[in-house]
C-alpha cells in the first residue's frame, strides 16, 4: 500500500466510514485486480490521554472487498473472521493480566464478547488513578463484520468508558452495514 495524504485521496464511501471527531494520521487504499483493501488510522480528538499522557483514543480500520473471489473462498473468510473474534477475547486475556500490572491501573473488567449491528465487538474497561485523572475509565475493543464480500476489522483505544466504546462501536458497524464499496481500481 502507498499512503496518502488525507482522506480526500481515498475514495468518499471509505472516508465516510471514520468516525465524528477523527483525524486522520494514516490511510492507505489499493486495488489489486478484483480485490481493494484499505487501513486507516486516525486519533479522535476531544479525549483525554491516559495517565501517562502517551496513549490517546484511536481508531484502527482495515478492510478488504474481494470481489473477485468464489464463493467458497468468501465463505472460508467468514469463519476466519469469526475465530478471529473468538482469538480477539483470549487475546485480550492475556493483555488484562498485564494491564493489572500497571502502577497507576486500578482494576480491570473481563473482557466481553457480544454481536452488535450485524458484527461483533470484543472489548474489555480498566480504570487509571493519577493526579490528572482520578479513577478514570478506558476501554479497549475490537470489532468484526461483513457484508457481502466486504469484510472489516476494527480496533479502538478509547480514554473513556464502555459504554462510550460500544457507542461509536455500533456507529462504526451501522455504517459498514450500509458501506457499498468502490469498484476496483478506483
Amino acid at each position: 500500500f502507498a499512503a496518502v495524504p488525507a482522506f480526500a485521496a481515498v475514495p468518499p464511501s471509505i472516508s465516510e466510514l471514520m468516525l465524528r471527531g477523527a483525524a486522520a494520521t494514516t490511510r492507505k487504499w489499493s486495488a489489486v485486480g478484483d480485490m481493494t483493501m484499505g487501513d486507516f488510522h486516525a486519533n479522535i480528538q476531544g479525549i483525554p490521554p491516559t495517565c501517562d499522557m502517551t496513549v490517546g483514543s484511536e481508531i484502527r480500520l482495515h478492510l478488504k472487498n474481494v470481489t473477485g473471489m468464489s464463493d467458497q473462498l468468501v465463505a472460508m473468510m467468514r469463519q476466519q473472521q469469526d475465530q478471529a473474534a473468538g482469538q480477539a477475547k483470549t487475546g485480550m486475556a492475556t493483555t488484562i493480566g498485564y494491564k493489572k500490572k500497571e502502577k497507576q491501573v486500578t482494576a480491570v473488567g473481563a473482557a466481553k464478547q457480544e454481536a452488535v449491528g450485524g458484527g461483533w465487538i470484543v472489548y474489555y474497561e480498566y480504570t487509571e488513578n493519577c493526579a490528572k485523572h482520578p479513577n478514570h475509565r478506558n476501554t479497549i475493543l475490537r470489532g468484526f463484520t461483513n457484508k457481502g464480500k466486504v469484510f472489516a476489522q476494527f480496533e479502538l483505544t478509547l480514554t473513556a468508558p464502555a459504554d462510550e466504546a460500544r457507542a461509536m462501536a455500533s456507529e462504526i458497524l451501522a455504517k459498514l452495514q450500509k458501506f457499498t464499496p468502490p469498484p476496483a481500481g478506483k
